[in-house]
């Protein structure tokens, strides 16, 4: 198992599909309503895998939308090593609490 929760026996380069979704638009009156159709988006995607029985829980963190949880795709067991790693190497939490943005382990 690596870091990013994957086992020694996937091949997630040839495995699994990589979608980005990327919406513009000109006015942030629009920002809500697409904010809401990119969640029911992914939430059909994730359904539609799960029920065929492909749907796996990575979620490349770059460019996990801000409600998703990509850390937590890494699987329970790695989530926890990599916050043993973070207490180690950061012990005030300086990253966690004074870095903005990003997905935080603590």
């Amino acid at each position: 198992m690596n870091s990013l929760g994957f086992a020694s026996n996937e091949t997630p380069e040839k495995d699994m599909v990589f979608l980005q979704i990327v919406f513009t638009f000109d006015g942030a009156d629009a920002a809500e309503g697409l904010g809401k159709g990119l969640k029911d988006l992914i939430e059909v995607v994730e359904e539609l895998t799960q029920d065929e029985g492909v749907y796996h829980p990575y979620k490349y963190l770059n460019f996990a939308a801000w409600f998703q949880d990509p850390l937590g795709g890494y699987g329970k067991e790695q989530k926890k090593k990599l916050r043993e790693v973070a207490r180690k190497y950061d012990p005030s939490g300086m990253f966690q609490q004074q870095v903005s943005g990003g997905f935080k382990l603590l």
